[in-house]
């Protein structure tokens, strides 16, 4: 303990057994936390089935706004145990210590809104903010969007643009390829692929989430791109999509920027004033079955 803090010979449990089941559910939670000196919870997450699609799980603390995210390529067992200390500042699985991204919330005296986040963890994400430009997607025109994550993970599933579609377009294929030289290479990343149907775009732009069949690996520091084009390069000026970007001030995107190729892919323009919206999703698919256990050593100035 800190010099000057005292701590309580044992814990007190503050949340007991509260369920988290669902497909598409998050874990939402009022912990009320004690002492006078800052508190330092450990969480005990218990999982009670095998959750082989689930791949992470990120502890999210609204009221300071800090994240812990743990991600596991194989998902988690049944009857294993997650535990996240914030006061040890550990993570561990089945008594085993675990690699983690980000930090250890913290939390305050009294209460506190806590989420848990199974699956879909959004890790990389450009919001754009300002005067759109929309970047046509129909015919030869294929923009794409570049973009670096700051730590390798094997867990990627997701991907969100935000698009707006004009008339009946075919398919959306999305790709998110390696670099060759600044600009995309036509090569996939392994699995990282995507088909988005007309029918899960709206005529106004929003972001569209899609998941590819199996989660794959992105490296730290490393430019890939996100490239879209619909199937067999269709679509016209009155059937198309647009993707949502900004411009000059407004991108301020620091990892990437936009390229544009007129012809179906062959050749490409950077556009380094442009950024287009995306969300990058690791952590597997959203799925949970499992019960909450919080405790407290109360600590005292």
């Amino acid at each position: 303990m800190p010099a000057g803090i005292g701590e309580a010979p044992t814990e007190t449990t503050i949340i007991n057994n509260s369920y988290w089941v669902g497909a598409y559910t998050d874990y939402s939670g009022t912990w009320t936390l004690g002492g006078t000196a800052k508190p330092r919870p450990r969480i005990y997450i218990t999982f009670d089935a095998a959750l082989a699609d689930c791949k992470g799980i990120q502890l999210y603390n609204t009221t300071t706004g800090e994240r812990l995210t743990v991600n596991r390529a194989a998902g988690w067992d049944n009857a294993s145990v997650l535990e996240i200390d914030c006061r040890l500042k550990t993570v561990k699985y089945d008594g085993v210590a675990m690699p983690f991204i980000g930090k250890f919330p913290l939390f305050n005296i009294g209460a506190n809104t806590v989420q848990l986040i199974g699956g879909d963890i959004t890790d990389q994400e450009f919001q754009a903010f300002g005067t759109g430009v929309n970047l046509n997607i129909y015919g030869n025109d294929c923009p794409a969007m570049s973009f670096m994550v700051p730590y390798t993970d094997d867990t990627y599933q997701g991907i969100g643009l935000k698009l707006a579609k004009t008339g009946t377009p075919s398919n959306l294929e999305v790709e998110i390829q390696t670099d060759n030289d600044g600009e995309p290479s036509g090569t996939p990343v392994t699995n990282a692929t995507f088909e988005i149907l007309p029918a899960d775009i709206l005529g106004i732009a929003f972001f569209t989430i899609k998941n590819s069949i199996n989660a794959f690996t992105l490296n730290a520091n490393t430019r890939y791109w996100i490239v879209c084009r619909q199937t067999a390069y269709g679509g016209d000026v009155g059937n198309k999509y647009t993707w949502l970007a900004v411009e000059n001030s407004y991108a301020d995107y620091k990892k990437g920027n936009v390229s544009l190729s007129a012809d179906a892919e062959t050749t490409w323009t950077d556009t380094p004033n442009q950024d287009a919206s995306f969300r990058l999703l690791y952590g597997g698919l959203k799925s949970m079955n499992a019960h909450v256990n919080v405790k407290q050593y109360y600590s005292y100035l």
